[in-house]
């Protein structure tokens, strides 16, 4: 799945500890037009344990299973 796919209210899962994050929030940090093409860059806040982040969309594909 893209992380542009992901909601608020969307589950990821840890591959570290496979501990359940679920999206709070989600922000477009950047956007890049190639031909007709559009990407965005986007940053997440997960909430995880009691806790709160934020973690770009680098971060959370390489620490989050995504659905």
């Amino acid at each position: 799945m893209w992380t542009d796919k992901l909601k608020i209210g969307d589950l990821v899962w840890s591959k570290r500890d496979d501990k359940p994050a679920l999206i709070l929030d989600r922000e477009e940090t950047a956007r890049v037009k190639y031909g007709d093409l559009v990407n965005k860059r986007m940053r997440f806040k997960l909430h995880i344990d009691g806790e709160q982040g934020w973690l770009d969309e680098i971060k959370l594909r390489a620490m989050y299973k995504l659905p």
